[in-house]
């Protein structure tokens, strides 16, 4: 298992959203009367919560499907290479 790290779904992940993936969270905010005040960090990249990232999007990840984010993600690991949190 040692290409493998352990990730919590509850911790911080980041993606690029694209313009589809920054319409679905702007609507999923209209739905409740709330406005979006999540923002991209200066290299683009907006942060969630594992867990809130598959809910939000999950159903949006399919083959042929417009993809919302950039299929690249960051995971946060410590100066030691350990993912945070664990």
């Amino acid at each position: 298992m040692s290409d493998f790290v352990k990730h919590n779904v509850n911790n911080q992940v980041k993606v690029k959203l694209t313009e589809k993936g920054q319409e679905i969270i702007d609507a999923r905010y209209a739905r409740v009367n709330l406005v979006n005040t999540r923002k991209p960090d200066k290299d683009g990249y907006t942060s969630f919560q594992m867990y809130d990232l598959m809910a939000t999007f999950g159903k949006y990840m399919v083959l042929g499907y417009e993809v919302p984010f950039d299929t690249e993600i960051l995971i946060q690991v410590s100066e030691s290479g350990e993912l945070d949190g664990d």
